[in-house]
């Protein structure tokens, strides 16, 4: 009976999964203009209108080959972290990852009168914590990976690219930027160009 009734858990969190990555696809392929826009007309800061926009402008954001570099490690340590270590809660994972992305797409878009991204980052927060509770997630699994991937990240804007990271205006955008890097990384379309001082 035990093993029925965790089948049956781990289906429906699967279906949990494909639906929250479905919600992400529609908060970026759909225009959101209908939402209301709780702060007034878009700040100066938030100039991007659409997420086709926006990657080009994060790319030359990571512009230094360290703070590539340090992106690329960053998210490697990411994946193997969530996806092998934590291999049988992957799919809770990719639940609350795309479903966290789907609430910033749209809080980003009710809130692009606030010149950073604060509301943003605390929705996608708020679903990460009560996804957790429902999904039976240790939430210490998430505070590990946001230092894994953050920590390498921040180092190599604050130390080498010399620039404040996108995260702070375009959180949704810059997280799913991140992987979009790392994908085309490993595809050849995007290289990590090693420093001098490492090829020496």
């Amino acid at each position: 009976m035990g093993e029925k009734t965790s089948v049956r858990e781990t289906s429906m969190e699967v279906v949990i999964a494909m639906f929250s990555v479905l919600a992400l696809a529609w908060t970026l392929t759909a225009n959101l203009g209908f939402l209301p826009a709780l702060f007034g007309e878009r700040a100066e800061t938030k100039k991007f209108e659409s997420y086709e926009e926006f990657y080009p402008h994060y790319l030359s954001e990571h512009s230094d080959a360290t703070c590539r570099l340090l992106h690329f490690i960053g998210t490697s340590m990411v994946v193997l972290w969530l996806f092998v270590w934590n291999m049988g809660t992957a799919h809770r994972s990719v639940a609350l990852i795309a479903l966290a992305g789907a609430v910033g797409n749209i809080v980003q878009e009710m809130t692009k009168g606030v010149p950073t991204a604060q509301y943003e980052a605390l929705g996608m927060a708020v679903v990460f914590f009560i996804g957790s509770l429902v999904l039976n997630q240790r939430i210490s699994i998430y505070i590990v990976t946001m230092i894994l991937g953050y920590g390498f990240a921040w180092v190599g804007h604050f130390q080498f690219e010399k620039n404040k990271p996108a995260t702070w205006t375009y959180t949704t955008w810059s997280l799913m930027s991140d992987f979009r890097m790392y994908y085309e990384i490993l595809n050849g379309s995007l290289t990590v160009a090693l420093p001098k001082e490492m090829m020496q």
